[in-house]
């Protein structure tokens, strides 16, 4: 009885011993944020988020609605400011939320060509400023 007893402890402790080291192993992933992360890198990437639902709907054949102020893409705050101020940024603004627009308008036989052209004046903006989440973005189409 003894030695059934001392058994199962000892399968208690290394159970618990191998759940405490799956945590090194597989740590949780957490979405990155720091002090320095700016309203419109955050508003990014929400509209990320957006953009992955809406292309759910449209592959559902359901309008997209979105779920986060994408407007704000011309008024949150950058990390560099002299980059958002250029019109170069404005004119690309201003195109994605045409396109937005389009798309929300769109019959369910548009959306698909509608939704690409989104994701393409994402791609052309992070092409002239900033490119580091093109990879990324790529994950829409």
């Amino acid at each position: 009885m003894l030695k059934h007893n001392l058994r199962l402890v000892l399968a208690g402790i290394g159970i618990v011993a191998a759940i405490s080291c799956l945590a090194f192993v597989f740590p949780i992933a957490e979405q990155s944020t720091s002090d320095k992360d700016s309203e419109l890198s955050l508003l990014m990437r929400n509209m990320y988020t957006d953009a992955v639902n809406m292309r759910t709907a449209v592959k559902k054949r359901q309008k997209p609605v979105p779920a986060v102020p994408h407007e704000q893409i011309l008024t949150a705050a950058a990390s560099d400011p002299a980059k958002v101020a250029a019109p170069t940024y404005t004119t690309f603004a201003q195109a994605y939320l045409k396109a937005l627009k389009a798309l929300q308008e769109g019959t369910p036989k548009q959306r698909p060509a509608l939704y690409k052209a989104l994701i393409d004046q994402c791609m052309d903006c992070h092409t002239s400023f900033c490119p580091g989440p093109k990879m990324l973005i790529k994950n829409l189409y």
